[in-house]
């Protein structure tokens, strides 16, 4: 195939509003990225090529796409073309133009886990008109802005300012848009007020959409921006560049076919029958699979995608990979990306406990107990929430210097007087001996705090946020600004869905592996609550099969699906094989 080809000159000498459609791997991005370079040389010197993209994966997936087709781009081409997620987007214009709509505070975000933590604490249901009330309100009197809000926020402020409206277009007269058939009402409506004076780009693929449980996420998307923007339609259908192996992609595309198949040699499929064998058994699949690409394809280091259906499985298979006993009593260190409101109300914990070194035990305490205490109101069930009023009268009965004699408080004070004189300065040494320390322990609440702080800390040797932290603990003799510095890179990174990857393997949810690419792509199913096939996915089944489409094509050499032996039979059924 040449290289650009037809279409994609089509596309590149096109003048107008484009909607580009092509399945996983066949070249979208490859090809916006040949437009956006020509389209540089027509820039005026303060304007820029917009690239939204729903994650920051995309932009890892560019900077593939560059090494890969040799496409070179001077640091000037480079500077010209700002990628942005779009919640990035739109919080810079509510950041500048905020008071616009009479909000006087300092814009920030509010964090997810601490508005479902406030929500449960007032009593508002979650997405209800309360909820959208509680959460104006809080925006218009604080500043604190929650992530559902950005999209209809910005559309208020581009159609009630044509001033800053304009200024948006000028300074982006060209916008890509990756994925766009996932945005949700008010995203679109953005592009289709920007597109009066600026040219848009829509990057799409109508079966790759799955995210339909999203609020005003809709399957006729598409449709309405043809409608709308009158765009070049131009089909990349059938075109492959991103699999090296054809039976990837074939796999992949059958898997909404109507036409069972056999299964290719390439994708494996593993068995195992009881839980005991899980540990031994994915990382058994991952040596041989990092063995196999070694022999093949001379990768010394591949990429692995292992993929559950649910967090929480995502979290199981986290500790299944790090347990330290059965046949491989080894741990295969990997990066989890699960649900960020468990992992950052470990780390407020975790801060909190680290306060020992310029506060007092009964400060602490109070404090820990107040985070495990919002921990258990975000959670939201009534268990929970009745744990988390528990906790917060131990924390104000502590801070009336009042004894309270319970396990939790009991171990806390223990564990807070060995910390205190067993801190280095240095956080991941001193996450390290946190979680040593909290072996001993069984009460629930240190228990699943060990348990999340164990797999996914936020603390890694190297990082910036921990380089940053050492250098604020030599300038204060203690973690004075740990609490403060961790909300920041916490916030920082959820608003640019930055990728911090300290491991070539990533563990995950089917969700969130979208729109990124790896060597090889394991897929995990479990029994009850982590079987990979729910009993809706049995009345539904196609919404899942474009979930598994999305997950088997983002390899670009292999695929495995290690099964329960019980559930073999669906499994063959939703992957479409014989």
């Amino acid at each position: 195939m040449s290289f650009p080809d037809d279409l994609q000159i089509k596309l590149i000498e096109h003048s107008g509003n484009a909607l580009v459609l092509g399945g996983p791997g066949s070249g979208k991005t490859t090809t916006a990225l040949l437009k956006a370079k020509y389209l540089i040389r027509g820039l005026q010197p303060y304007q820029k090529i917009l690239f939204l993209s729903f994650s920051n994966s995309a932009i890892i997936q560019i900077k593939s796409t560059l090494e890969n087709f040799r496409i070179t781009f001077s640091k000037i081409e480079k500077s010209n073309i700002h990628i942005l997620t779009y919640h990035a987007f739109c919080y810079d214009i509510i950041r500048n133009y905020a008071f616009l709509l009479g909000v006087k505070e300092k814009i920030k975000l509010f964090p997810p886990e601490i508005l479902k933590c406030e929500l449960a604490k007032n009593g508002i249901k979650k997405n209800s008109e309360e909820h959208k009330q509680y959460s104006f309100k809080v925006f218009k009197e604080r500043g604190l802005i929650e992530f559902d809000l950005f999209a209809p926020v910005t559309l208020n402020i581009l159609t009630k300012s044509d001033h800053a409206c304009s200024l948006i277009q000028s300074l982006y007269p060209f916008i890509i848009l990756d994925e766009f058939q996932d945005t949700n009402i008010q995203q679109s409506q953005i592009i289709y007020k920007l597109a009066s004076k600026s040219t848009i780009i829509c990057l799409a693929d109508r079966q790759q959409m799955i995210y339909t449980y999203v609020t005003g996420v809709d399957e006729k998307r598409i449709d309405e921006a043809i409608k709308i923007l009158n765009p070049q339609k131009i089909d990349f259908e059938n075109r492959n560049y991103r699999s090296k192996n054809i039976e990837v992609l074939r796999f992949g595309d059958n898997i909404l076919s109507k036409s069972p198949q056999p299964i290719p040699r390439s994708i494996v499929f593993k068995y195992y029958r009881f839980n005991n064998q899980i540990s031994t058994g994915l990382k058994s699949l991952i040596i041989s699979i990092q063995k196999d690409l070694l022999k093949r394809e001379n990768i010394s280091t591949p990429t692995i995608a292992l993929l559950t259906r649910t967090n929480k499985s995502t979290t199981y298979v986290s500790h299944q990979l790090t347990a330290t006993t059965g046949q491989l009593s080894f741990p295969i260190f990997h990066n989890i990306r699960n649900d960020e409101n468990d992992l950052v109300f470990c780390n407020r914990v975790l801060c909190r406990m680290l306060g020992i070194t310029f506060l007092s035990v009964n400060e602490c305490l109070s404090l820990i107990l107040g985070e495990f205490s919002d921990w258990c109101f975000m959670n939201g069930s009534k268990s929970s929430i009745e744990k988390g009023k528990k906790l917060a009268e131990w924390a104000a009965k502590i801070n009336r210097n009042q004894s309270v004699s319970v396990n939790i408080v009991r171990n806390l004070t223990q564990l807070l007087i060995t910390i205190k004189t067993t801190v280095t300065g240095q956080i991941h040494l001193d996450v390290k001996s946190i979680i040593n320390l909290c072996k001993p322990y069984s009460d629930e609440f240190l228990k699943r705090f060990n348990s999340y702080l164990s797999v996914a800390n936020h603390f890694h040797p190297n990082s910036k946020l921990t380089l940053d932290v050492n250098d604020s603990y030599l300038s204060n003799g203690s973690y004075f600004e740990l609490l403060e510095k961790y909300e920041s890179h916490a916030n920082r990174t959820r608003i640019l869905d930055d990728d911090f990857s300290f491991h070539n393997i990533d563990v995950m949810n089917l969700y969130k592996v979208k729109g990124r690419e790896y060597d090889a792509v394991i897929i995990f199913d479990g029994l009850h609550q982590f079987a990979l096939i729910s009993d809706r996915d049995k009345k539904k089944p196609y919404d899942i099969k474009k979930v598994l489409r999305v997950a088997v094509t983002r390899a670009r050499h292999s695929v495995a699906i290690y099964c329960n032996q019980g559930n073999a039979s669906i499994n063959k059924e939703f992957f479409n094989i014989r």
